[in-house]
């Protein structure tokens, strides 16, 4: 029995998922004088990368992945201390 057209294999899907994650993508990280002036150093299931800033690089959407997660998550620490400051601030 053969799969119905269009309908993709669990195999298939998977490999589409791979070859999306290791698929290369541009970047360029904001670069200044102060805080985000170095290198970023972001390693991945044991795979290391220094990614420059200010330059127009290629990495994989899987590293790019992981960039964003971090930056989201700075995000929402940011916005955690800032409620809990002014809260402190409310008790004084």
């Amino acid at each position: 029995m053969s799969e119905p057209k269009g309908k993709a294999t669990l195999e298939e899907e998977v490999e589409e998922v791979v070859d999306r994650a290791y698929e290369l993508i541009k970047i360029k990280l904001i670069k200044d004088n102060g805080e985000y002036k170095n290198d970023v150093f972001v390693c991945v299931n044991g795979m290391p990368w220094l990614i420059q800033r200010g330059i127009w690089v290629e990495i994989p959407r899987y590293v790019a992945d992981v960039l964003d997660a971090s930056q989201r998550q700075d995000e929402q620490t940011a916005e955690l201390i800032a409620r809990e400051v002014a809260k402190a601030e409310s008790y004084k």
